[in-house]
Order: C-alpha cells, then structure tokens, then sequence
C-alpha cells in the first residue's frame, strides 16, 4: 500500500474526510464506503481503462439506487474517459427534504468534499462534472443554485422541480430567503453563469412521482414543462440584466423518464460537454 503524505492530508482532515489510504481508485467497479462530513456514504464507483480525465459524479433518483445508476452510466465513464462515482444517500439520514430538496443547500458540500477526497486518491487533481435524474436533478438544481463549486458542467436531467432563478420565489423553488440584500444578486449572478445544463425528455410528461404541491405545480404541469419554463426564465432574467449566461438546453425524443436511455444517447454527451 502507498501513502501520499503532504499538506494536503491536514487540508483534508479539517475538512472532516477520513483518508484511511490514498491509494487510486480500482478499475472497473467498485463499492466503498467514505466519512464525509462525519457521515458515512456508500460509494459505487466505475474505473474505465484509459488515462482518467475527469470525474463524473452521478446523483441518483427516489430510489436511492445508486448501484443502478453507476451502471447506467458505465457508457458515459467509457466515452469520457470519466471515473465515475455515485454516492447513495440513504433516505433514513437524507430524506426528500435533504436530498432533492437540498436542505437549503447544505447537502451540496458533501459533493464538493468528495471530489476532494477522490482528487486525493488519485493523487492529481482531476475536472470534475455532475449529472443527477429525477431526484438526484433536483438535488443539483439545489447544489448549483446554493453550494458555490468548481464543476466544469453540472447536468439537471428530468427533475420534478428546479430552483428557478427569481428573486420572489421561496427557497427552495427560487432564491428569496436564501441570502440576504448585500449578497442575494451576486449569488444570483453566479446561477446563471453556472455551466448547468437542463437535460430532458420530450415525452417525459407521465405523473409518476410527480411533485404537485403549489409550488411545483407554478413551475408547469409536468417535468418537461417544468424544464422549458426553468431554462427560459433564466435566460430572461440574464438578458433583462445584462448578466452572464452560461446554461444549456438539450432535449431528447424517445426517453421517457429512463435514466439509462438518457445517459446512453448522444445528447448526454452534448450536456456534459464543458
């Protein structure tokens, strides 16, 4: 076993990720546990054989499975050259509200912890991007609106909700109450200059696990719905402002509300594509 020692292992500990090794990830699957936060997350990770150029964090849907979605994502791993990971938050410590919902936010640090953690595994630093489905998009919406990263492209894919980009819309629809008058605009400034991409299935129109509540239901009437009006309030507001906008629409025919078919089709290469 080797060990990377330097001051990057104190960096880490103040951090709260407990470093038993930093030997590399192994190739091809993997299952591992990691203390993140004082929380232990089950990892399932897969490790093409090439040069890795990046990580790939995949989020996962209500489900929790995170062992199906590294595995729909194995072609995403191959094709990019991507070290995939996909933590599962187990719905006993991270329920809806914590999880696609985001906690206001918090939960978006365990993310950007990991990827520290598996930078310094690989003993390199490495880009990192993310894509989540259904729940696991609406826990991105949340990270990319209130957990500052460095992601080179985060993919919202069939989300039931997002955080819309507005200044009258409650956390976590939107961005009143999140952060006070001083810092609020320069937060939403950062939003819409996120490299996010909204991903979504033209016929993904279905009410299965559908969020209905009043806040929901003003986004749109269904996920592909919500996903057009999301995109296209943003970009409203960044023009009306004059600000940066740096989001991306992809749509796919022929998906419904699959993962695998979404993650398995060109168009996922273009979402992800920096």
């Amino acid at each position: 076993m080797r060990f990377f020692i330097s001051l990057n292992f104190f960096f880490y500990l103040f951090l709260g990720i407990s470093i038993a090794y930093a030997d590399p990830i192994k190739n091809g699957n993997s299952n591992f546990n990691v203390k993140i936060l004082n929380s232990e997350l089950e990892i399932f990770s897969y490790k093409p054989n090439c040069k890795i150029k990046s990580i790939l964090f995949v989020l996962h849907g209500l489900d929790r499975n995170a062992d199906d979605y590294r595995d729909n994502a194995l072609i995403l791993g191959d094709k990019l050259c991507a070290l995939i990971i996909a933590p599962r938050f187990d719905k006993s410590r991270f329920p809806n509200s914590n999880y696609q919902l985001g906690g206001s936010g918090h939960t978006g640090e365990y993310i950007i912890q990991l990827a520290d953690w598996v930078k310094q595994q690989e003993n390199r630093e490495l880009p990192y991007s993310m894509i989540g489905h259904s729940a696991g998009g609406q826990f991105l919406s949340r990270l990319a609106a209130f957990t500052p990263n460095n992601a080179k492209r985060i993919v919202i894919t069939n989300p039931s909700t997002y955080v819309f980009a507005s200044f009258e819309i409650d956390t976590p629809y939107g961005f009143k109450g999140m952060y006070d008058q001083n810092s609020i605009e320069n937060e939403m400034k950062r939003y819409l200059k996120s490299p996010i991409t909204i991903f979504i299935g033209i016929e993904d129109v279905g009410e299965k696990n559908l969020s209905k509540d009043v806040q929901a239901m003003a986004q749109g009437s269904n996920r592909y719905e919500r996903g057009i009006n999301a995109f296209k309030s943003a970009q409203s507001l960044a023009k009306s402002r004059g600000w940066t906008f740096n989001w991306r629409l992809v749509q796919k025919s022929g998906t419904g509300h699959s993962s695998k078919k979404m993650f398995s089709s060109d168009e996922a290469i273009k979402a992800l594509a920096p």
